[in-house]
């Protein structure tokens, strides 16, 4: 697992579900210093006007930046955290609201945030306010003629000059191009034989790339315990490879790798975590044959349910390693040419056709939040699978777009 304080230099490494009394008395024991994604706030901002412009930098700031916690309820004075902590709230679910509201008038383009209350004994509550790090990024704060964008350094939050907001709008656009090359960078090189452990077939495979965003916009890298507890088997109700039954682990160049060995020191399929949370997953046996009529068939039933099944446990592992949203999700079939999709039973009137397409390097899924139904994000790249083989939509979902089952 993650430190608990990134060598006090980045937001709290827990989820914000699991931040406890414990982790803030820990940061006061530790004397963490605020930095780029941490700042400490002693009181609640107020109704007034100068308190919520206040509030609305710091959000904002942290959006255009890396993400990053503002905690209320921790004191700083000349670089020391005070010991007493808290602040008495009538009514926690009430001022989370106001918060919300102030958050939701005075930020464009909206900023996703999310914020717990955290009880600290004698009627006290620390409330850690968590912003991520944004792909829409410049936010403008727009409060009764405030209007300014902000961003973050180590000294804190500061108004951009008209060169960094010039730079800020050309790399949002810069950074989901890098995402997307990465994947088709990625595909190129998997045809290559340049994968971390050869795959027995490369004629056609299945590749999933779930990439989560700070693996493009921030150093950090997964600790030398962590990749240990990995390779050793943590998290193997997780970690493991595509429609296997075993496995192996191992540390490599790149992070941790996961893989169903063959008896010729090759692999069917693999699964390889980069320190900085991408996830590679291929999966050569793809293709499955009828030996009466020699039609390749891609068995869609399994795969739109094996798949959205395998995102789900991804998620959740970068989740569990503390990786945070958004994740997007690339999802590749290769060397398809000639296949036709499988239908489900009583479908007697489907008439699929074969792929025309040799590889189909299928759009991206952007998961924004952790309650995203993985159904509806990934019903529009199956339906795209049976267009190619002529057909209009996928047959496995029904009119709401929940998956209806294995065909």
């Amino acid at each position: 697992m993650r430190e608990y304080f990134r060598y006090n230099q980045e937001m709290i490494a827990r989820k914000l579900t699991d931040i406890s009394q414990d982790d803030l008395k820990r940061l006061v024991e530790s004397n963490v210093q605020e930095h780029k994604t941490l700042e400490y706030k002693a009181a609640l901002p107020s109704n007034a006007d100068a308190d919520k412009k206040e509030f609305l930098a710091d959000v904002s700031s942290l959006a255009n930046t890396d993400g990053g916690d503002l905690v209320f309820g921790l004191k700083e004075t000349a670089g020391v955290l005070e010991s007493e902590i808290g602040i008495s709230i009538a009514n926690t679910d009430e001022e989370i609201a106001r918060l919300e509201n102030i958050v939701r008038d005075g930020v464009l383009p909206r900023v996703a945030l999310e914020m717990r209350a955290v009880d600290v004994g004698e009627g006290k509550k620390v409330i850690v306010v968590r912003t991520k790090a944004s792909l829409e990024a410049p936010h403008r704060v727009v409060f009764k003629g405030h209007d300014k964008f902000y961003r973050r350094n180590s000294n804190g939050k500061y108004a951009m000059d008209v060169g960094e907001l010039r730079s800020s709008f050309l790399q949002s656009g810069e950074l989901v191009d890098r995402i997307r090359r990465f994947r088709t960078s990625r595909i190129a090189d998997i045809k290559a034989d340049e994968t971390p452990f050869p795959i027995q077939n490369r004629s056609s495979f299945i590749a999933m790339h779930v990439l989560p965003l700070s693996a493009f916009n921030t150093t950090f890298r997964l600790s030398s315990a962590t990749l240990l507890a990995l390779k050793e088997g943590q998290h193997s109700s997780l970690f493991q490879p595509y429609r296997a039954s075993g496995w192996n682990q191992r540390i490599n160049l790149d992070g941790v790798l996961v893989y169903s060995p063959n008896r010729d020191e090759t692999t069917s399929t693999y699964t390889q975590l980069y320190g900085d949370g991408r996830l590679e997953m291929v999966e050569a046996d793809l293709i499955a044959s009828r030996a009466s009529t020699q039609e390749k068939i891609l068995p869609m039933g399994g795969i739109e349910g094996t798949t959205m099944e395998y995102a789900r446990k991804m998620i959740q592992l970068l989740t569990t390693l503390e990786f945070q949203p958004p994740f997007y999700i690339f999802l590749s079939l290769v060397g398809v040419q000639g296949c036709t999709v499988s239908t489900p039973n009583g479908f007697i009137f489907s008439d699929p056709e074969a792929i025309t397409e040799k590889d189909l390097l299928l759009p991206e899924i952007v998961i924004d939040d952790l309650s995203d139904k993985l159904d509806h994000k990934f019903r529009p790249i199956f339906d795209l699978i049976y267009n190619a083989a002529g057909m209009s939509k996928s047959l496995n979902f029904d009119d709401d777009n929940n998956f209806k089952g294995r065909s």
